[in-house]
């Protein structure tokens, strides 16, 4: 539920550092209830998230300010890394077709995370949240599941709050995350 809560705090925040730490201690906490559920392919792509945030992290906090929202060659290469092991960890733990949708919500969110930009974050937290639903129908976790309908929830809020903060401040706002 801690977990929830802080992955929820996340589609409101506005500083990239925060969300990257924000989604790590989330992340932490995820891999441990995906062990008990014995949802192995829900624990590999986690572990894959867990890489990412604190890569990100790391390469955000190094970084010179002006250089933290372009995206470089190396973090191609690191988006590259994220997709082929999440393609590996999803071969070795597939388990039917649904079970890929621990896959593509996990895929969604590295991608709404490495490139920057909130808007495209949040849409595809979405994305993302709508595959965790599906994800836990398949592994039969009912608590899992309403969380996820609230994650979904908050990160549709989260957009429509964007959005709305965005038109008043001028439609030329930028949609790049804050330091």
């Amino acid at each position: 539920m801690f977990a929830s809560i802080l992955i929820c705090s996340s589609f409101f925040i506005k500083k990239r550092a925060v969300i990257l730490f924000v989604t790590l201690s989330a992340n932490v906490i995820l891999i441990v209830a995906w062990g008990f559920l014995g949802a192995f392919i829900g624990m590999g792509v986690i572990g894959v998230e867990i890489i990412r945030d604190i890569v990100s992290y790391l390469k955000y906090k190094f970084r010179k300010p002006e250089e933290r929202y372009k995206i470089k060659k190396s973090d191609w290469i690191m988006l590259f890394f994220y997709i082929s092991a999440l393609i590996l960890i999803t071969i070795f733990t597939y388990e039917g077709y649904l079970s890929l949708f621990a896959f593509f919500a996990v895929l969604f969110f590295t991608i709404g995370i490495w490139q920057k930009n909130r808007l495209i974050y949040l849409i595809c937290a979405i994305f993302s949240e709508a595959s965790w639903i599906v994800y836990n129908i398949y592994i039969e976790s009912v608590f899992g599941l309403a969380w996820e309908i609230v994650l979904f929830i908050a990160a549709i809020g989260g957009l429509i709050l964007f959005l709305v903060n965005k038109k008043r401040k001028s439609p030329t706002a930028s949609t790049t995350l804050q330091q």
